[in-house]
């Protein structure tokens, strides 16, 4: 499903963020 991939992306996205804010 798409959304499922958007979803995945969204998530990596997030993470990649957290990890630069630490």
């Amino acid at each position: 499903k798409e959304i499922d991939r958007d979803l995945e992306q969204v998530r990596g996205t997030a993470r990649e963020n957290l990890e630069d804010f630490d």
